[in-house]
């Protein structure tokens, strides 16, 4: 059973029964009323009501979906939103792993964030839960993958492959996930309306002082840390002050598409 749950619809006062709670629930929505199983989460939820859900409730839950060979699979998006959030330090991250190495596998997690979970860790949040996850990075594509992605957006427009499409998007995007999404959007408008590519068109909506791509180096420069915010100033100012160190740092985070497009490491 897999079950979304983005961080962002739990508060900044948010405890971890809420986190619990809020996977109880989403779980629920996915059995067949009457089932054994339904009807031990069920039991839980109402158990919730008067207390705290504790680490027996999620035992009992998820060793029986464990013994019933139906892993739950938590898909948490925003999950750096709960690391940032000192009420889940401590006992929630010791949960974490304790549930998801206890076998029969009742429980498995997917999470997203912006970065390696090993970057965003602080000794303060006690457990070292990271390590019990592979990590899987989705950033900057492939050329290939970016010609793949503009073929098949002309194909659902009924539009001709345009090779032309392709180096205008590989052009402009960086190869960064949202520009090659936003750039291919432009350009199959424009092939759809005027059969032509305007690519001093494409070039205004990319410097709107007030549009996405603006926003996205807005949000890339809140993820970054100080240090980072300073390294990638240093780069445009003072390019002989960033250290091979700095650089490779960078380089990574640049593949994980936390620079603003079109950075040059040198």
């Amino acid at each position: 059973y897999r079950v979304y749950l983005d961080a962002q619809i739990l508060s900044s006062a948010s405890k971890p029964a809420d986190f619990w709670l809020h996977l109880f629930r989403g779980l629920q929505d996915k059995l067949t009323t009457g089932s054994d199983l339904a009807n031990l989460l069920a039991k839980k939820i109402a158990g919730a009501q008067a207390r705290y859900l504790d680490t027996y409730d999620l035992q009992d839950v998820f060793d029986a979906f464990g013994k019933n060979g139906s892993t739950v699979v938590a898909l948490v998006d925003s999950w750096e939103l709960i690391l940032k959030n000192q009420n889940y330090w401590g006992d929630f991250f010791h949960l974490v792993r304790s549930m998801g190495q206890r076998q029969p596998r009742g429980l498995a997690f997917v999470v997203g964030t912006p970065r390696r979970l090993l970057d965003l860790w602080w000794d303060q949040m006690g457990s070292l839960y990271y390590n019990i996850f592979a990590n899987v990075t989705i950033g900057r594509l492939e050329e290939a993958e970016v010609r793949a992605q503009v073929r098949l957006t002309l194909q659902a427009a009924q539009l001709a492959a345009d090779p032309e499409a392709e180096q205008v998007v590989l052009a402009a995007s960086d190869s960064h996930p949202f520009l090659v999404a936003f750039v291919t959007y432009l350009v199959t408008i424009q092939l759809k309306k005027d059969g032509k590519i305007d690519r001093p068109a494409i070039g205004a909506a990319l410097r709107d002082a007030n549009g996405s791509v603006v926003a996205l180096v807005r949000d890339i420069h809140a993820v970054l840390s100080p240090s980072e915010r300073l390294w990638l100033d240093n780069l445009r100012v003072a390019p002989q002050q960033v250290t091979q160190g700095q650089r490779a740092a960078l380089e990574r985070l640049r593949e994980y598409g936390l620079l603003p497009p079109g950075t040059k490491l040198g």
